[in-house]
């Protein structure tokens, strides 16, 4: 039987963080997983918007089509390892505030990408990756260099081939025999 772990990994509302939970599976099989998406979200700042303050709207709200079906799929295809999955959201950038938040909720290891960016452009969202950084747990982080160097050298590798074959065809004479007409 598989031990199961629970683990945080930061998230953006895209489809970013799932190319990062696919490689953690990837490279580790022989575990089961809870996984915990995080956000970082700062409360509101007047009391009214804080009364009706909720946690669950907020991820609900930022959830785009495209991140639900990519993680219904991703879902689908490693049914039988994940235990829970699910978003959540911090609203401290305060070290002890996040230590507080791992311990409350079992979290036993922090995954990070390395040479991925996210991009937390909601208005009210922070990156939580360099508070994540100085987390109390461990902190495993995956690369993604070779990867995305290996993916842009064959851009470019092809983006040169057409650039030189335009040039031969524009540059060539231009075809001067006769057609063929049946």
């Amino acid at each position: 039987m598989r031990q199961s772990r629970k683990i945080l990994v930061p998230n953006d509302f895209s489809v970013r963080p799932l190319i990062l939970l696919k490689k953690i599976m990837e490279q580790d099989p022989n575990h089961n997983f809870e996984i915990m998406l995080l956000n970082g979200v700062y409360p509101p700042d007047n009391v009214s918007s804080l009364l009706f303050y909720n946690k669950t709207r907020v991820v609900k709200e930022n959830e785009s089509s495209g991140f639900i079906n990519a993680r219904d799929l991703f879902r689908q295809k490693f049914r039988p390892r994940i235990k829970a999955f699910y978003s959540e959201v911090i609203t401290s950038k305060s070290r002890f505030a996040l230590n507080a938040f791992l311990k409350t909720n079992n979290i036993q290891e922090i995954y990070l990408p390395e040479g991925m960016s996210f991009q937390f452009n909601q208005r009210e969202s922070f990156d939580p990756i360099p508070l994540l950084k100085k987390a109390s747990l461990p902190v495993k982080t995956i690369s993604f260099e070779n990867e995305h160097e290996e993916k842009t050298s064959r851009l470019r590798d092809l983006t040169t081939n057409f650039i030189n074959d335009l040039k031969e065809a524009l540059l060539s004479p231009p075809y001067e025999g006769r057609l063929a007409v049946s």
